[in-house]
């Protein structure tokens, strides 16, 4: 698209001035945060959403670019504010890239209050989805105890919580009924007010408005690879 302005001053002057802008289609449709955090708190989605963060944020770099760290002391977290395409879904996943600073680290790494959460647990992974049908918690266990780059996702599809490690399906846990809403919450990524917050790094993070597939989180996974180089 081009897009062209011309102003005119009081004189009569006139100055035109033009820009050409390429739009380009997402890799998945319903992408509604994406957080790739080239040295910047910036949502890429196309959606716009707010996102806070402290003076205490800290980029370091990483095989995969530029990574997040969230270090409990100068870094306390960052929040993506509340978004009417953020809760009250009949779908979701929920995806990124995150490394632990010691492999038993156990801690909370994304929550919208009790809508959703995500936690790392000494050997994997959990956390919970609150849905007119009640709350169902979810873990993905004993499946890695290091702390290395691992790649992590959960989907909901209105029947089943699927947790993904690195591309694979880890655990089923069955829910169904629509996700909650809480406009008085934001999702906060990297701090838990009421328990241990991250030490670590984080990368990549996205949340579409419905469950991808298994094939579908492994292309993104190397999408996200490929556009780190």
């Amino acid at each position: 698209y081009t897009v062209k302005v011309t102003v005119t001053d009081i004189a009569g002057y006139k100055h035109t001035a033009s820009q050409r802008f390429n739009v380009t289609a997402s890799e998945f449709p319903n992408l509604y945060l994406y957080l790739p955090f080239d040295e910047r708190c910036l949502d890429v989605s196309g959606k716009n959403m707010t996102i806070e963060s402290g003076e205490g944020i800290l980029f370091e770099k990483s095989i995969y670019g530029k990574s997040i760290r969230f270090n409990n002391t100068g870094s306390r977290g960052i929040s993506a504010k509340h978004n009417s395409y953020l809760d009250g879904l009949d779908e979701i996943t929920i995806a990124f890239f995150a490394k632990k600073d010691k492999k038993d680290t156990a801690a909370t790494v994304l929550h919208k209050h009790i809508v959703y959460s995500v936690n790392l647990t000494a050997n994997g992974f959990a956390g919970s989805i609150y849905t007119t049908d009640g709350t169902k918690k979810f873990s993905a266990a004993k499946i890695v105890n290091d702390n290395n780059w691992h790649h992590y996702a959960i989907t909901y599809d209105g029947s089943n919580i699927i947790t993904y490690l690195d591309g694979k399906e880890c655990s089923r846990t069955e829910l169904t009924g629509r996700i909650k809403r809480d406009a008085s919450r934001d999702i906060v990524i990297g701090r838990n007010p009421w328990g241990n917050s991250f030490e670590g790094l984080m990368d990549e993070i996205r949340i579409y408005d419905r469950a991808l597939s298994k094939d579908e989180i492994q292309q993104t996974i190397a999408l996200a690879l490929k556009n780190k180089k």
